[in-house]
């Protein structure tokens, strides 16, 4: 795992403003969404897009964890493709996830 300093810090769950609580929903311990509510005008227009990729995608998980795990691996960002190893190794090969 690297271990250089973040440039944009998550935000301690005891400061999210109204308005961040309420964009975030159910990912509020989530570090990853803590630091991208920094923004958020990004965090709204992203997020629902990252959702779409994940949850509708017409790929089986197991591909995309495979693209997931590619991406984090050319871009050396080793703190989410430690998370990923872990998704991977429990992705269904055969089914797509798709929610309608």
């Amino acid at each position: 795992m690297t271990t250089a300093r973040n440039r944009v810090p998550a935000i301690p769950i005891s400061e999210l403003t109204g308005a961040q609580k309420e964009l975030i929903g159910a990912w509020t311990e989530l570090n990853y969404s803590r630091v991208v509510i920094n923004h958020p005008d990004l965090y709204a227009v992203y997020i629902p897009f990252l959702e779409q990729i994940i949850a509708r995608s017409v790929l089986t998980p197991r591909d995309r964890e495979l693209v997931v795990l590619r991406t984090l691996t050319l871009c050396r960002e080793d703190y989410e493709l430690d998370h990923h190893k872990t998704i991977s190794r429990n992705a269904e090969p055969t089914r797509p996830l798709y929610i309608s």
